[in-house]
């Protein structure tokens, strides 16, 4: 189980080095940034994802959206 977790990393430390200088150089984020909430709308994990969207808002002034 070690050696496949091992692996794994490896692989994605790979993968992840190519995006780098290409991710670098775009300036973040360009456009509104989208929470997708996983359950159906007006329940506890809906009303959560909105006041973090709404403080992330505050925080970075750039427009988040559930």
């Amino acid at each position: 189980m070690k050696i496949i977790r091992a692996a794994f990393a490896a692989l994605l430390l790979i993968v992840s080095a190519g995006f780098g200088p290409d991710v670098a150089a775009q300036a973040w984020p360009s456009k509104p940034v989208k929470l997708i909430a996983v359950f159906p709308p007006g329940g506890s994990v809906d009303q959560v994802a909105r006041i973090l969207a709404q403080q992330l808002s505050v925080q970075t002034g750039q427009l988040f959206v559930v």
